[in-house]
Formats: C-alpha cells, sequence, structure tokens
C-alpha cells in the first residue's frame, strides 16, 4: 500500500530505524515531542497499512548454538506437516522454525541448544526416525543481518544512507 508519511512521523521513523527497540521515552528525550505523542506516532504507522514492523530473532542470543537439518523424507507415506509436528511434539525446547522446498520433498528446520553434544543427539534422533532417508546438520556460527529492500527504500526516504546502513537485532 502506497502512504505519505508526515515530516512528524519521518522524525520518529528515523529513531526507529537506528533502532526498532528505542523506547518512545528515550525518542521523546531526542525530540521535541512528549512520550505520549511519540507512542501515538508509532502507533499511526503501526495502523496507517503502508509498512509493518516485525521481529528478527537472533538465535545465537543467550550463548546458544543455532543450527539447521536438511531432511530428504519419505513422501509416499508422510507429510511435511507430519515431519513438522514431530519436530514439535519430539523436540520442542529446541525447534524454532521450518522451510519446506516446494518441489522436492525436502525440509529445513531451525534449531538452538547450548551444546554440540545435543546437535548430535538431535541429528541422529532425526537419522533414526521413520520418515527421513537423508539427515544434514548445518552449525551456524554467527549471524550477519543484512538489510532488505524495504529497509533500505525507508532509509533512503528518510534521507538515511542505506548501504552503510546496520540493523541492530538481539542482544550484541
Amino acid at each position: 500500500k502506497k502512504v505519505s508519511f508526515t515530516n512528524l512521523q519521518r522524525t520518529i521513523l528515523k529513531h526507529l530505524l537506528e533502532d526498532a527497540r528505542t523506547p518512545a521515552t528515550e525518542i521523546a528525550k531526542k525530540t521535541k515531542y512528549s512520550a505520549r505523542r511519540v507512542q501515538q506516532i508509532i502507533k499511526e504507522l503501526q495502523e496507517c497499512g503502508g509498512l509493518y514492523f516485525t521481529v528478527h530473532p537472533k538465535y545465537d542470543a543467550l550463548e546458544q548454538i543455532p543450527f539447521c537439518i536438511r531432511i530428504e523424507y519419505d513422501e509416499r507415506n508422510f507429510t511435511p506437516h507430519e515431519v513438522v509436528g514431530w519436530m514439535q511434539d519430539k523436540i520442542p525446547v529446541e525447534y524454532w522454525n521450518s522451510f519446506q522446498i516446494v518441489d522436492q520433498p525436502k525440509t529445513f528446520h531451525v534449531f538452538t541448544t547450548d551444546n554440540m553434544n545435543r546437535i548430535e543427539q538431535i541429528t541422529n534422533m532425526l537419522k533414526d526416525s521413520s520418515f527421513s532417508i537423508l539427515v544434514e546438520t548445518i552449525v551456524i556460527h554467527s549471524q550477519h543481518h543484512f538489510a532488505g529492500l524495504g529497509h533500505v527504500e525507508l532509509s533512503r526516504l528518510l534521507g538515511l544512507e542505506a548501504s552503510s546502513h546496520k540493523v541492530k537485532y538481539g542482544i550484541d
């Protein structure tokens, strides 16, 4: 949806773009507006339909090891929903999310744990499952986030340098 932002909304967006976790009280200190007005403007931005706010988890926060497991499954006997259901049932603490390959019987699953032995246990559980044909595990040592197109375009709209703008996620 195409929308126009007021100068007041642009001012608040600049602060949110720098660090989306900035409290309204902090933005109020940096601008001439009250914290209540800042909260009102943020609410207007959420309701305008021209942009939306999302959460990007930083899986390696709090000293967790993020890892991804690719599974090729037996599509004659199992659906991707059954594979994901198995994850949610058997590995609920470590399991985060799943992605399905559309034209192949393969899924990707994101997990976190606090030690490498647990990664091996989970991998072995999946290898022994009745639906798995092939299981591959990838340990993600660090995460680097790059600004998406929407972020870059919003930066340009607000007069900020988009190419060097760093997106802040999680606990640094």
